[in-house]
């Protein structure tokens, strides 16, 4: 089903099929949070102007508590409020839902600025940046997540099995998500219990990050109407779930500036260099691609999910695998897990990338033994995180101070040695 256009709103409003609009706005975290509005009030005083939200949404943990060490949420700043103006282009269904209807927003200071450390403020300047060096993006998500039963412990035989009894809420969940006009491929099982993926078909970099959200918000709605659980943690028990995002590009001219079907894997120049800026630069942007405690699990139990600085023609062991040849190439970034937030995974793609073709960075050999290993906790990532004048100059102080705040609190609220139980009460309903 095609997106839900302006027209098709207003005429739905009009003959009452829909008297709900969730105006949301995705977190630090990658989680839509907003409010629900009557139609009326929506279309008279939310549609045209915006929407205050208060800042401190941007400042809340994996929980979803609000912390004073961000200075959006410190009391003396009076706690101000955002405007959340809304895109009338991310108006999508919600069939699970009665009479709702959903639309996204961005987030603008009181100056009319866009706020600097809103996830899709953030996507946007990245691809600005491409569009700037006469390059357009096509992007693919993968959107893995764990079905859980019932009982919010994990463990002995509450993950759910791959059977056929899912399939029923499987199929709920396909039907909403494309009813939302979102353009998937299916739901496909994963190794280990209860793993699974949606699989979206590439699209421009915002649309496919908008829907996987909108994606996300479904399919953790329509398990809990189906009387389980949802989660998006990257290593809830057995195995990893992963959160895959493959990129091809487009010059002025068209054509695949990625391809030569002469070169090594199917690469240009270009190419390659794009494969080693994401490799040069992926320690730093490591805590985007894994921001939580329990993402580092993952890198060790799951034998899909790389642990070296490594590229090769596809080859699902490695960091970055080049799959296709010539127009149907693609470089796939397989560092983030499934908790990652889309916005800021598909803007670190496209930053390290486009870095490594601005210096034409020259790629390592494939498969490498001699490969440097990624970060091995959150405590790793973020410390080279905070210290990267890269990420300073690429991203800002704002975002840096803001990404580096939230994983601090993280392992402060771990302590010495967080197990998986914890991890799980942690991070099984908000992930």
């Amino acid at each position: 089903m095609a997106r839900l256009t302006m027209g098709d709103f207003e005429f739905e409003i009009e003959k009452k099929a829909v008297d709900t609009i969730m105006v949301a706005f995705a977190d630090s975290q990658g989680r839509l949070v907003g409010a629900r509005l009557t139609a009326a009030y929506f279309m008279s005083e939310v549609l045209g102007s915006g929407m205050p939200v208060p800042a401190y949404l941007l400042a809340t943990d994996a929980t979803g508590q609000v912390s004073s060490a961000y200075p959006i949420a410190d009391p003396e700043s009076g706690y101000p409020s955002l405007l959340l103006r809304v895109d009338p282009a991310t108006l999508f269904r919600m069939p699970w839902q009665p009479g709702t209807v959903g639309v996204l927003g961005d987030l603008e200071r009181s100056d009319g600025s866009p706020m600097p450390i809103a996830p899709r403020t953030i996507l946007r300047r990245q691809a600005g940046r491409l569009e700037a060096a006469s390059y357009t993006a096509t992007l693919g998500s993968e959107l893995g997540f764990t079905l859980v039963a019932a009982e919010p412990a994990l463990g002995g035989n509450h993950l759910a099995s791959r059977s056929a009894r899912l399939e029923p809420t499987l199929h709920r969940m396909r039907r909403a998500i494309t009813d939302m006009g979102i353009d998937i491929e299916g739901t496909f099982g994963l190794p280990g219990p209860g793993h699974f993926e949606v699989t979206m078909r590439p699209g421009d970099p915002m649309q496919i990050c908008d829907g996987a959200v909108m994606a996300r918000n479904a399919i953790t709605d329509i398990a809990a109407l189906e009387d389980c659980t949802a989660t998006f943690m990257a290593a809830p028990g057995d195995g990893g779930v992963a959160g895959h995002l493959s990129v091809s590009l487009r010059g002025q001219r068209g054509g695949a500036p990625l391809a030569d079907r002469y070169g090594e894997a199917g690469l240009s120049e270009v190419g390659k260099a794009f494969v080693a800026g994401l490799l040069q630069h992926a320690a730093e942007l490591c805590l985007l691609y894994a921001p939580n405690i329990n993402s580092y699990r993952r890198f060790g139990t799951d034998p899909f999910a790389p642990t070296h600085l490594t590229w090769g023609e596809d080859n699902r062991t490695c960091a970055v695998r080049v799959v296709g040849s010539d127009t149907a190439l693609r470089i796939e970034n397989r560092i983030p897990g499934s908790d990652a937030n889309p916005y800021l995974t598909a803007a670190a793609t496209i930053a390290a990338g486009l870095d490594g073709i601005t210096h034409q960075a020259k790629v390592s050999p494939a498969v490498s033994p001699a490969a440097e290993p990624l970060p091995t906790s959150l405590a790793q990532a973020a410390a080279v995180w905070a210290e990267s004048a890269w990420v300073l100059e690429t991203f800002g102080a704002d975002v840096q101070s803001h990404y580096a705040t939230m994983a601090r609190l993280e392992i402060e609220a771990a302590g010495a040695n967080p197990d998986l139980g914890w991890e799980r009460e942690r991070y099984l309903d908000g992930c």
